[in-house]
């Protein structure tokens, strides 16, 4: 059910099964690289300076008294949009003789609209502290070659797209923040930025509607999003770069990107090819890794909002070559349709998948904000739309798979 207001839209899935409940607040905009860099630092300042609750103390007292089970701040990058979500999860009301709803909605107001402030910004003092905590985090991706080498991947395979920014934040960006600065970015997530609430479990709409009517009475959404997914062009020639790093043991990225992905392929049919792909079962570590030893671990990844397949893995410097031509020609055989042996194992292990996500009220409310921004399904037509998948339809996608971006993080 979706209830939609001229500053908020209200989506809502009764499940009675659970004990408790959640509440998704979702801001979202068009995604622009300073989000990232800007919203960790404002969940730092949210979760370390807040005018009630002034301490962590204070916090767990408080979330105690009102009865909240747990919260978060999180952001996720898909495609186009950028998304900062507030998600507080509690005890359903059956269990308790306190009305809930208010709490919840207190605990909101207190956590989002209490930010510690001085007029019109945030306090200097404590965003310096913040700010260190963020830089330290991102000086501290060179010492993960894993992430060093996807941060570095990004760059190569979208150049200075939008699936290049880097997820840890951007040092300059960060440099250039100061209080009144990021408190305009937390008005406008609150005032402009398009906001759906996402309300699953023993909850009803109407309890907490009167609530949302007071707290985003004022706010007018001033964003239009773009379309959700985002094409990245691939390259006439295949792209190989190698980085020469202090590090025990090199990381190996081949990217392939494929455009014009439709609804069927991005929800039933790539789950398989991944199956087929990937696990102890699957083509790449049974070859590359089991029959071959010439790497310690290795997958493929879709990020496929971006149009992008990388596989990724762990290998000595020296296998290089071997690892990078036989991961390639694994892809080939696929295209080929030598998929067979896997297909069967893979599509059984996608179905048992969804069905175990049936049992998880944070995975149902992630699959209604999915469906709420792209062409979506319930999980039952999910599962059947896995089930109808075909040898020949894995095979028509993977032949959309084309090899764009070879890196190589390598060990000194």
């Amino acid at each position: 059910m979706e209830i939609t207001k001229k500053n908020y839209n209200l989506h809502y899935k009764r499940e009675e099964k659970f004990n408790i409940s959640n509440i998704k607040f979702v801001f979202s905009k068009n995604v622009e690289e300073k989000d990232i860099t800007y919203t960790k630092l404002l969940i730092q300042m949210l979760e370390n300076s807040n005018s009630v609750f002034e301490t962590e103390r204070d916090l767990v007292v408080g979330m105690e008294e009102l009865l909240v089970y747990n919260y978060s701040l999180k952001v996720k990058r898909v495609g186009n949009h950028f998304r900062f979500v507030f998600s507080i999860s509690y005890v359903n009301d059956k269990f308790s003789k306190t009305n809930l709803v208010e709490n919840i909605m207190k605990f909101l107001l207190i956590i989002l609209f209490n930010p510690k402030t001085i007029g019109d910004s945030f306090d200097e003092k404590n965003l310096a502290e913040q700010k260190k905590v963020i830089k330290n985090n991102i000086e501290s991706v060179a010492e993960y070659p894993s992430s060093y080498a996807f941060d570095k991947f990004r760059k190569e395979i979208d150049q200075s797209g939008k699936f290049s920014y880097s997820t840890f934040g951007d040092k300059e960006i960060l440099n250039n923040i100061d209080g009144k600065k990021l408190y305009e970015y937390y008005k406008s997530i609150i005032n402009d930025w398009q906001l759906d609430i996402f309300l699953v479990g023993d909850t009803k709409p109407v309890e907490v509607e009167e609530h949302l009517k007071k707290m985003f009475s004022n706010r007018i959404s001033k964003v239009n999003l773009d379309k959700l997914n985002y094409e990245i062009s691939s390259n006439e020639e295949v792209k190989e770069i190698v980085e020469n790093y202090n590090t025990k043991q090199s990381e190996l990225i081949i990217g392939y990107t494929a455009n014009d992905i439709n609804f069927y392929e991005e929800t039933a049919v790539i789950k398989i090819l991944l199956g087929i792909l990937n696990g102890a079962s699957g083509k790449l570590f049974k070859e590359v890794r089991e029959k071959n030893s010439f790497c310690y671990s290795i997958l493929m990844d879709d990020y496929v909002n971006f149009g992008i397949f990388a596989i990724k893995t762990k290998i000595s410097s020296k296998n290089y070559e071997k690892a990078k031509d036989l991961s390639i020609s694994i892809v080939n055989e696929v295209k080929g349709g030598n998929i067979s042996l896997e297909f069967n194992v893979a599509k059984k292990n996608a179905i048992k998948a969804v069905l175990d996500r049936s049992d998880s009220i944070d995975s149902i409310s992630s699959n209604l904000i999915k469906n709420t921004f792209q062409k979506g399904c319930t999980l039952e037509k999910e599962i059947d739309l896995l089930k109808s998948v075909t040898e020949a339809d894995v095979l028509e996608f993977a032949k959309k798979l084309k090899l764009n971006t070879i890196y190589l993080l390598k060990e000194e």
